[in-house]
């Protein structure tokens, strides 16, 4: 008969890719990322945490394609790499690692530069804006203006607060700033600070020279009349009581 043949299989298999994530971001904000890549077809690819040991998901290279749910990382950094083993049981080495920060706290980002405003008292100033975003949070992000000023959503409806977005992740919004009409004359300056619960607040600083100048009075003065014994009498004018600059008595 045939003489039977035994094959030895002891070649480790092929080299496999890096871990990626989708994007290559350098900081993510979930614990249980995706990693894919390729490696020899029909391995099966073991994914490690950074000290080598830590097993954190495997998965069939299918056609050489290969996708892995991690389990839950941890706040910190993070390397990550993998292993193929073929059907034999002989194992690759480390493929090259994939580096990143996971934070998964409540986090708000703003970003934006407030140039000096000017306006006169009874008119706002014309609006700048500023970008804010947040990720993991558990309510909206609260905007808050200094004294003197007003945010708004639409540039339309203003008040000296407004909440954009919800919890969860807050898209890049705009929120527009401007010197409100009612704020007296004078200099002003502050911070617009961005704030959600359990996040650190974010600072804008307005510019140090922002300014609402006095508006020019306009006096009529008619009908000085009085009444007090039946006859009408005439009511002079003779002094300036708000001691108003520009005003002739």
């Amino acid at each position: 008969g045939a003489t039977p043949s035994i094959r030895f299989d002891t070649k480790a298999p092929d080299a496999q890719s890096a871990p990626a994530i989708s994007g290559n971001p350098s900081t993510i904000t979930i614990n249980t990322p995706t990693f894919t890549g390729t490696a020899e077809a029909g391995t099966t690819v073991t994914l490690y945490d950074t000290d080598g040991t830590t097993i954190l998901g495997t998965a069939t290279a299918t056609g050489g394609n290969w996708s892995i749910a991690s389990s839950t990382l941890t706040d910190a950094s993070h390397t990550i790499k993998a292993k193929a083993t073929d059907a034999a049981g002989n194992i690759s080495g480390y493929s090259a690692g994939t580096t990143f920060t996971v934070n998964t706290a409540p986090t708000i980002t703003a970003t934006g530069t407030l140039t000096s405003m000017s306006t006169t008292y009874g008119i706002a100033s014309a609006e700048q804006s500023i970008t804010v975003s947040g990720t993991n949070l558990t309510e909206g992000i609260k905007v808050t203006a200094p004294s003197g000023f007003e945010v708004s959503k639409d540039n339309s409806s203003y008040s000296a607060n407004v909440t954009v977005g919800a919890a969860g992740k807050v898209n890049a919004s705009t929120v527009y700033v401007r010197l409100a009409a009612a704020t007296p004359a004078g200099p002003y300056s502050g911070n617009v600070t961005a704030g959600s619960t359990g996040a650190t607040n974010v600072n804008i600083a307005t510019n140090a020279t922002n300014m609402v100048n006095k508006a020019n009075a306009t006096i009529t003065l008619s009908s000085l009349t009085a009444t007090y014994d039946g006859t009408p009498k005439s009511a002079i004018a003779t002094t300036n009581p708000l001691n108003l600059t520009g005003i002739t008595i």
